[in-house]
Protein backbone atom coordinates (compact mmCIF):
# COMPACT_ATOMS: atom_id res chain seq x y z
CA UNK A 1 0.00 0.00 0.00
CA UNK A 2 1.25 3.48 -0.62
CA UNK A 3 1.04 6.36 1.81
CA UNK A 4 -2.10 8.39 1.75
CA UNK A 5 -2.15 12.09 2.61
CA UNK A 6 -4.70 12.76 5.34
CA UNK A 7 -5.67 16.21 6.53
CA UNK A 8 -4.22 17.20 9.92
CA UNK A 9 -7.53 18.95 10.64
CA UNK A 10 -9.34 15.63 10.23
CA UNK A 11 -6.74 13.54 12.02
CA UNK A 12 -5.30 14.95 15.17
CA UNK A 13 -3.14 13.20 17.77
CA UNK A 14 -2.04 10.47 15.39
CA UNK A 15 -5.10 8.17 15.42
CA UNK A 16 -4.78 4.63 14.06
CA UNK A 17 -5.84 3.75 10.52
CA UNK A 18 -7.22 0.23 10.15
CA UNK A 19 -7.03 -1.46 6.74
CA UNK A 20 -9.32 -4.15 5.36
CA UNK A 21 -9.33 -6.32 2.25
CA UNK A 22 -13.08 -6.75 1.87
CA UNK A 23 -14.05 -7.84 5.38
CA UNK A 24 -10.62 -9.30 6.23
CA UNK A 25 -8.56 -7.20 8.64
CA UNK A 26 -5.13 -6.48 7.18
CA UNK A 27 -3.76 -4.44 10.08
CA UNK A 28 -3.53 -1.00 11.65
CA UNK A 29 -0.98 1.79 11.51
CA UNK A 30 -0.54 5.11 13.28
CA UNK A 31 -0.84 8.32 11.32
CA UNK A 32 2.22 10.51 11.68
CA UNK A 33 2.04 14.07 12.95
CA UNK A 34 2.44 15.16 9.32
CA UNK A 35 -0.75 13.28 8.33
CA UNK A 36 1.18 10.56 6.44
CA UNK A 37 0.93 6.83 6.92
CA UNK A 38 2.12 3.74 5.13
CA UNK A 39 1.34 0.06 5.38
CA UNK A 40 3.02 -3.15 4.26
CA UNK A 41 0.94 -6.32 4.75
CA UNK A 42 2.48 -9.07 6.91
CA UNK A 43 1.82 -11.54 4.09
CA UNK A 44 1.66 -10.78 0.35
CA UNK A 45 -1.80 -10.25 -1.07
CA UNK A 46 -2.82 -13.30 -3.10
CA UNK A 47 -3.61 -13.45 -6.79
CA UNK A 48 -6.83 -11.75 -7.82
CA UNK A 49 -8.83 -8.63 -7.06
CA UNK A 50 -8.63 -6.98 -3.64
CA UNK A 51 -10.99 -4.30 -2.36
CA UNK A 52 -9.11 -2.19 0.18
CA UNK A 53 -10.87 0.14 2.63
CA UNK A 54 -9.74 2.01 5.72
CA UNK A 55 -11.31 3.29 8.90
CA UNK A 56 -9.95 5.79 11.41
CA UNK A 57 -10.45 5.51 15.18
CA UNK A 58 -10.38 8.66 17.32
CA UNK A 59 -9.10 8.97 20.91
CA UNK A 60 -12.60 8.25 22.29
CA UNK A 61 -12.76 4.97 20.33
CA UNK A 62 -15.20 6.19 17.69
CA UNK A 63 -14.65 4.50 14.31
CA UNK A 64 -15.21 6.36 11.05
CA UNK A 65 -17.25 5.02 8.17
CA UNK A 66 -15.14 3.00 5.71
CA UNK A 67 -13.19 4.96 3.13
CA UNK A 68 -14.10 4.71 -0.55
CA UNK A 69 -12.94 1.36 -1.95
CA UNK A 70 -9.55 1.10 -3.59
CA UNK A 71 -9.64 -1.87 -5.98
CA UNK A 72 -6.30 -3.52 -6.56
CA UNK A 73 -5.53 -6.43 -8.89
CA UNK A 74 -2.62 -8.73 -8.13
CA UNK A 75 -1.33 -10.70 -11.10
CA UNK A 76 2.06 -12.38 -10.84
CA UNK A 77 1.39 -15.29 -13.18
CA UNK A 78 3.05 -15.17 -16.59
CA UNK A 79 0.82 -15.68 -19.62
CA UNK A 80 1.05 -18.86 -21.61
CA UNK A 81 3.93 -18.99 -24.05
CA UNK A 82 3.40 -18.14 -27.71
CA UNK A 83 2.47 -21.58 -29.06
CA UNK A 84 2.96 -21.07 -32.75
CA UNK A 85 5.50 -18.81 -34.41
CA UNK A 86 5.77 -18.78 -38.20
CA UNK A 87 7.78 -16.58 -40.57
CA UNK A 88 6.35 -16.35 -44.08
CA UNK A 89 8.10 -15.10 -47.22
CA UNK A 90 5.64 -13.16 -49.38
CA UNK A 91 8.10 -12.11 -52.11
CA UNK A 92 8.57 -14.16 -55.25
CA UNK A 93 10.05 -16.53 -56.22
CA UNK A 94 9.90 -18.46 -52.89
CA UNK A 95 6.55 -17.53 -51.36
CA UNK A 96 5.59 -19.58 -48.29
CA UNK A 97 6.74 -20.59 -44.83
CA UNK A 98 10.40 -19.90 -44.18
CA UNK A 99 11.99 -23.06 -42.79
CA UNK A 100 14.24 -22.30 -39.83
CA UNK A 101 17.86 -22.15 -40.97
CA UNK A 102 17.06 -21.41 -44.61
CA UNK A 103 17.53 -18.28 -46.71
CA UNK A 104 14.85 -15.86 -47.86
CA UNK A 105 14.89 -12.87 -50.18
CA UNK A 106 12.14 -11.23 -48.06
CA UNK A 107 13.59 -8.69 -45.62
CA UNK A 108 10.11 -7.90 -44.23
CA UNK A 109 8.61 -11.35 -43.67
CA UNK A 110 5.13 -11.84 -42.26
CA UNK A 111 5.31 -13.15 -38.69
CA UNK A 112 2.27 -14.86 -37.20
CA UNK A 113 1.21 -17.24 -34.49
CA UNK A 114 -0.99 -18.08 -31.50
CA UNK A 115 -0.94 -16.71 -27.95
CA UNK A 116 -3.33 -16.04 -25.08
CA UNK A 117 -6.10 -13.67 -26.25
CA UNK A 118 -5.35 -9.99 -25.61
CA UNK A 119 -1.66 -10.30 -24.74
CA UNK A 120 1.05 -8.24 -26.38
CA UNK A 121 3.32 -10.41 -28.50
CA UNK A 122 6.84 -8.98 -28.57
CA UNK A 123 9.14 -10.10 -31.39
CA UNK A 124 12.91 -10.12 -30.90
CA UNK A 125 15.81 -10.45 -33.29
CA UNK A 126 18.38 -11.83 -30.88
CA UNK A 127 17.96 -9.55 -27.84
CA UNK A 128 16.64 -6.54 -29.79
CA UNK A 129 12.89 -5.90 -29.85
CA UNK A 130 11.75 -5.41 -33.44
CA UNK A 131 7.95 -5.46 -33.25
CA UNK A 132 4.84 -5.68 -31.04
CA UNK A 133 1.34 -6.83 -31.87
CA UNK A 134 -1.76 -7.69 -29.82
CA UNK A 135 -3.28 -11.16 -30.04
CA UNK A 136 -6.97 -11.03 -31.03
CA UNK A 137 -9.86 -12.56 -29.04
CA UNK A 138 -9.01 -15.96 -30.53
CA UNK A 139 -5.30 -15.62 -29.72
CA UNK A 140 -4.25 -15.10 -33.34
CA UNK A 141 -1.68 -12.46 -34.18
CA UNK A 142 0.27 -11.44 -37.24
CA UNK A 143 2.23 -8.60 -38.77
CA UNK A 144 4.56 -7.79 -41.62
CA UNK A 145 7.78 -6.28 -40.32
CA UNK A 146 7.76 -2.53 -40.93
CA UNK A 147 11.53 -2.16 -40.76
CA UNK A 148 13.48 -4.43 -43.12
CA UNK A 149 15.91 -6.93 -41.65
CA UNK A 150 19.49 -6.43 -42.85
CA UNK A 151 21.04 -9.07 -45.06
CA UNK A 152 22.51 -11.83 -42.91
CA UNK A 153 21.46 -14.22 -40.14
CA UNK A 154 18.60 -13.45 -37.76
CA UNK A 155 17.35 -15.34 -34.72
CA UNK A 156 13.67 -14.45 -34.25
CA UNK A 157 11.76 -15.25 -31.06
CA UNK A 158 8.47 -14.14 -29.56
CA UNK A 159 7.21 -13.70 -25.99
CA UNK A 160 3.76 -12.90 -24.64
CA UNK A 161 3.37 -10.00 -22.18
CA UNK A 162 0.14 -9.63 -20.19
CA UNK A 163 -1.48 -6.42 -18.91
CA UNK A 164 0.40 -6.72 -15.59
CA UNK A 165 3.74 -6.89 -17.41
CA UNK A 166 4.34 -10.60 -16.77
CA UNK A 167 6.35 -12.20 -19.58
CA UNK A 168 6.12 -15.75 -20.92
CA UNK A 169 9.02 -17.95 -21.86
CA UNK A 170 10.31 -17.23 -25.39
CA UNK A 171 9.47 -19.39 -28.37
CA UNK A 172 12.03 -21.60 -29.98
CA UNK A 173 14.03 -19.35 -32.30
CA UNK A 174 13.20 -19.20 -35.98
CA UNK A 175 16.58 -18.82 -37.65
CA UNK A 176 16.42 -17.08 -41.02
CA UNK A 177 19.06 -15.82 -43.40
CA UNK A 178 18.05 -12.71 -45.32
CA UNK A 179 19.68 -12.49 -48.74
CA UNK A 180 18.33 -9.72 -50.94
CA UNK A 181 21.42 -9.31 -53.11
CA UNK A 182 21.28 -10.63 -56.66
CA UNK A 183 24.12 -13.01 -57.54
CA UNK A 184 27.02 -11.67 -59.58
CA UNK A 185 26.89 -12.58 -63.25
Amino acid sequence: MTARRLSAATLSLEPPVTLYDGTQLLGSVKVGSDGQWGFIPNAPLGEGVHTITTTVTDAAGNVSAPSPEFVLGVDTVAPGAVTLFIATDNETPNVGTIVSGEATNDSTPILSGKADPGVQVVIYDGTREIARVTADINGNWGLELATPLADGSHSLTAVAVDAAGNTSQPTTAVEIIVDTLAPNS
